[in-house]
């Protein structure tokens, strides 16, 4: 009946929403499909998609239009797709980007210190639309496309300067912190997709400042790690060649109600890794041992600072800051030797990079008994953790008293240790 309706110049339809709540495809497809055609041929004809008592979803056109092209069923096909289809595309609102301060990376180091040329990653949520995209090859024989301040409408932006994007996903975006940034100082980053940009997060950039942590909690006669965050592109790196000792360009100065708390000695037995490379092993952390420089006696409140020199030079250095050392706990410190124990027998990273210079801290009998549990009987060629154990805990022999030594120790084991002469001072 409608192939018998007039004939002529058509508009094409046009979906509209009556009110603001979106019906789900399934209520479109079902309402529009069970509608009744209606209206002459000189008349717009209103179709309702749904209808309800909190939204009305409607297309319209002109009836010449569909007595042109509806023959038999195929129109109420097209027509029902497009129900489901197009009020979708049309009223999706497009999310705000989500991340947070802990969702920032850097390649290579912490990203709690940027400067210009670092190369990020940002890990959150819509922060792009669609498929990933990065400013690579545009296609097999054709031309590298150069980085981009802008990919599928996503900017990063720090205070009004866009950084260089390098890929960019819902998920995940890779971008190089631009130049002109703070010498010392915060700026505020944010991410923008087209016109909607996520609430900005205060960003520290610094050239020559390093920021200091504790790295753990930390108690009266034990372990006291410290966390340092260089400014880049300086790095640091713990433990390596130079062993237990913190190598002396790192100078630490701790004061305690104002007055600076004297150094402790470091034992200076050399090492001999042999044949091998320990640095490849351990790869290295960016925390130091405090407690090797100096003791923490007494609980309470330290100031800290850090400069590192280079020949006389000075590279960077941190502001003074405060630290709490809590009181002594022997249920803690217990606990945490039982720990030791169970690493030694399964986790030989943490061994010979935090547990052997976490027992310097107070070096007693019980510090002893544990090390012992680490120092393998032989390890001839430096190239395994073996090695690295039998080197680090045999050089951490030398903190300790040389009377308990005597007195806990076999006298072949300590003289196989310590040789000529049986002594680890």
């Amino acid at each position: 009946m409608l192939g018998r309706r007039l004939r002529g110049n058509v508009t094409p339809p046009a979906i509209r929403q009556l009110t603001n709540r979106r019906p789900s495809a399934q209520r479109r497809l079902g309402t529009f499909c069970n509608a009744r055609w209606g209206g002459r041929h000189n008349e717009t004809l209103h179709y309702a998609v749904l209808r309800d008592s909190n939204s009305i979803w409607a297309v319209s056109w002109e009836y010449r239009y569909v007595t042109q092209l509806a023959k038999h069923s195929a129109l109420r096909v097209c027509l029902c797709l497009a129900a489901i289809v197009f009020p979708s595309v049309a009223q999706t609102p497009r999310p705000v980007p989500v991340f947070t301060r802990e969702g920032f990376g850097a390649v290579g180091r912490s990203a709690n210190v940027l400067a210009p040329g670092l190369v990020m990653t940002l890990y959150g949520g819509y922060l792009a639309p669609g498929d990933n995209v990065a400013p690579g090859s545009a296609g097999c024989g054709k031309p590298k496309v150069q980085p981009a301040l802008e990919l599928r409408g996503v900017r990063v932006l720090i205070d009004t300067t866009p950084a260089e994007l390098l890929y960019v996903s819902a998920g995940q975006i890779n971008f190089k912190i631009p130049p002109g940034m703070p010498e010392d100082g915060f700026a505020p980053l944010r991410v923008c997709v087209d016109a909607i940009c996520r609430a900005p997060v205060r960003m520290w950039f610094s050239t020559r400042t390093a920021l200091l942590s504790l790295e753990r909690p930390a108690y009266v006669h034990m372990a006291v790690w410290l966390h340092v965050d260089p400014p880049p592109p300086h790095s640091v790196s713990y433990p390596c060649w130079n062993g237990l000792s913190i190598p002396p360009e790192y100078e630490f100065q701790v004061r305690q109600g104002g007055n600076l708390v004297p150094a402790r000695a470091q034992p200076s037995r050399p090492l001999n890794f042999g044949r091998g490379d320990p640095c490849a092993a351990l790869g290295g952390r960016s925390s130091l041992p405090l407690h090797l420089l100096h003791r923490f006696d007494q609980a309470g409140t330290y100031s800290v600072r850090l400069t590192v020199r280079k020949e006389n030079q000075i590279l960077f250095r941190s502001e003074w800051t405060d630290i709490a050392v809590e009181p002594f706990s022997e249920g803690i410190r217990q606990a945490w030797l039982d720990s030791v124990d169970s690493d030694t027998r399964t986790n030989n990273r943490a061994v010979v990079s935090d547990a052997i210079q976490s027992l310097l801290a107070w070096p007693d009998e019980k510090a002893l008994a544990a090390l012992l549990k680490i120092i393998p009987g032989s390890a001839p060629v430096c190239t395994n953790f073996d090695c690295i154990k039998l080197v680090f805990g045999t050089a951490a022999l030398a903190w300790f008293d040389d009377a308990l030594l005597r007195e806990k120790v076999q006298p072949t084991r300590l003289l196989g240790l310590c040789s000529p002469e049986g002594s680890c001072q």
